[in-house]
């Protein structure tokens, strides 16, 4: 039977740098799927839930004891579904923050802004040059607009980016904190 740490893609034994590694990719690797939530991709919610047990010191040191011994290890799977489950409820909510940031959205507004201002000065100073001379200080305004318009969309973008890393700080955080309520025998015995 395969072990938590072959749920995660470690080496057994692996200290916390190495598991915490692993999970941080693998969450990286779930999100890129298209409208997929974590809570909803099977392996997702087993590997939180073996990070969730591997995570803390004295549980890892239990398990690592419970391998060596030589005895088969026996999971207690729905159980650890249901630590997956709220590991995994967590990254979900840090995503749905992180999407609805949309920074990318704001630098191309932003851009669009810019050269909507170029497209129209650069309009109006031919329009002005073909008649013969003539104002065209409307259209210096419009690309002081643009410019204006699309570092302000930038600023914006950098303030989202911010509070992105904000945001995947507290799920960190939160994923950091103890999901192990009961003894480890609730979620693992030998056989």
């Amino acid at each position: 039977m395969n072990t938590l740490y072959d749920t995660l893609g470690v080496r057994v034994m692996a200290n916390k740098d190495e598991i915490e590694h692993a999970f941080t990719n693998r969450i990286e690797a779930i999100s890129k799927k298209a409208g997929r939530m974590a809570a909803a991709d099977a392996e997702m919610v087993n590997a939180a839930g073996a990070y969730a047990i591997l995570k803390e010191p004295d549980c890892k040191a239990e398990y690592d004891r419970m391998l060596q011994s030589g005895q088969p290890v026996l999971y207690h799977q729905q159980n650890i579904t249901q630590l997956g489950m709220q590991c995994a409820g967590i990254i979900d909510q840090a995503n749905i923050g992180l999407r609805q940031l949309t920074t990318k959205k704001d630098i191309l507004i932003g851009l669009l802004l810019l050269l909507l201002g170029v497209g129209i000065t650069g309009g109006s100073y031919l329009l002005a040059v073909a008649r013969g001379g003539g104002t065209y200080i409307i259209s210096y305004g419009l690309i002081i607009a643009g410019c204006v318009g699309f570092f302000g969309q930038l600023f914006k973008a950098m303030k989202g980016r911010g509070k992105g890393k904000q945001i995947k700080a507290a799920m960190w955080g939160q994923l950091h904190g103890r999901f192990v309520t009961g003894p480890l025998s609730d979620l693992i015995r030998l056989g």
